[in-house]
């Protein structure tokens, strides 16, 4: 049938890969990557609470674990951290625990795994994506698989990093049913207009759209950077999220999230003072690279922070630290934290988010799903500028016109 991704009976037997321990290998869907992935490993951390969602709705939580532990798609571990890294030799890690809850939809539990550093640790062989509106066929059906990710089996050796405190539409869901696979029959569309991935698709008139809902959102996210200086990191992480879905119709967009990436990656240095005896306590919490991989006792740092500057010598190895002389008992510290809870927004970002608000304010929300017609012709187009004067204009000539 020229499925590209043979194997993935075989990887979905024995339980599937995080990615963490080892690379997830090329399915030959996506796009190779060129290079490997060389970002530094982050040592894995076991977080003890749960995001605010979860902690101010226990009934809700206790309710959905219940839950799952009858659909057995987690299971209780009764034991001690040292237990379960016994358990799981390779690794583990606890991730924080969340309620998610949208309007006119049951509330659902939601793992999340990148402050324990699961996620940035996660390697894949290709450049994974989903496809948006113009990627696929017309075909106004919605179909969804109940609790699909929880269904999938997760190996062994990974299992630790899952802890927490065009055929027709009948046929396909003949299909399903013959197959018994479980149906979400609620989420389950067949009409001229419907919602999917965020978007409204409209089938009469072949256009997608952004509901206000989501235009509003995004509008005041935007309002937001563009009016502060620092921002939580977990803002800007939702924010980023919404922007991902207006850029899909907005695509000319697209190319400009790369700032808002930047910031997210890019946080601001933390500056210590520390003593020549809280200095030694580091290095000997750090790597060669200077990361530090065991928490220090005698100062406020965390794991996975590095060290970046002593005094006014940058530095990348422990060899250069202690090959330094200084006089002075104390000495002034710049350490990175790839986690940092702040995010700093440049004057850059917040004109370029003042920019894309006024875009998205007074554009229309909707796109044509159709495809773009080529035709054959001629064109030019010029500008000038004299002082306080501007202008700009041009021609486009068909090649089906007579003149």
């Amino acid at each position: 049938m020229g499925d590209a991704d043979t194997a993935l009976a075989a990887v979905l037997a024995p339980g599937v890969s995080t990615g963490v321990f080892e690379p997830v290998s090329a399915s030959g869907v996506w796009l190779c990557r060129l290079q490997p992935d060389l970002q530094e490993h982050l040592p894995l951390l076991c977080c003890s609470s749960n995001w605010l969602s979860a902690e101010h709705a226990p009934e809700v939580v206790t309710t959905l674990v219940q839950q799952d532990l009858r659909d057995q798609f987690v299971k209780r571990f009764d034991g001690s951290l040292e237990e379960a890294r016994m358990k799981w030799p390779l690794g583990i890690a606890v991730g924080k625990l969340g309620v998610t809850t949208v309007e006119g939809r049951d509330p659902r539990l939601t793992l999340g795994s990148t402050e324990p550093h699961v996620n940035p640790n996660v390697r894949i062989n290709e450049k994974t994506f989903n496809p948006g509106h113009r990627d696929e066929s017309f075909v106004g059906f919605t179909m969804d698989v109940s609790k699909a990710h929880k269904r999938i089996k997760v190996r062994h050796e990974d299992q630790g990093l899952l802890m927490f405190p065009p055929l027709h539409a009948s046929l396909l869901v003949a299909l399903m049913c013959v197959l018994k696979v479980p149906m979400s029959w609620h989420k389950c569309h067949l009409k001229a207009q419907i919602d999917w991935i965020g978007l409204s698709f409209n089938f009469n008139y072949f256009f997608v759209q952004l509901p206000y809902a989501k235009i509003r959102k995004g509008t005041l996210f935007l309002d937001k950077v563009a009016a502060t200086t620092r921002l939580t990191r977990v803002d800007l992480e939702k924010g980023i999220g919404l922007l991902l879905w207006i850029s899909d119709v907005f695509l000319f967009l697209r190319p400009w999230l790369s700032s808002f990436y930047r910031a997210l990656f890019h946080p601001p240095a933390t500056l210590l003072s520390a003593s020549r005896t809280q200095l030694q306590e580091i290095l000997d919490c750090c790597d060669e690279c200077l990361r530090v991989v065991r928490a220090p006792t005698l100062c406020n740092v965390s794991l996975g922070w590095k060290l970046l500057q002593v005094g006014r010598t940058l530095v990348n190895n422990k060899s250069q630290v202690l090959s330094l002389h200084s006089g002075s008992s104390r000495m002034c510290l710049r350490m990175h934290n790839p986690c940092s809870r702040i995010v700093q927004i440049d004057p850059g970002l917040q004109r370029l988010a003042a920019s894309w608000s006024n875009t998205v304010r007074y554009s229309p929300m909707w796109r044509s799903m159709l495809p773009a017609r080529f035709e054959e012709g001629s064109a030019a187009a010029d500008a000038f500028a004299t002082g306080s004067t501007v202008g700009i204009g041009g021609w486009l000539r068909s090649s089906a016109s007579t003149e």
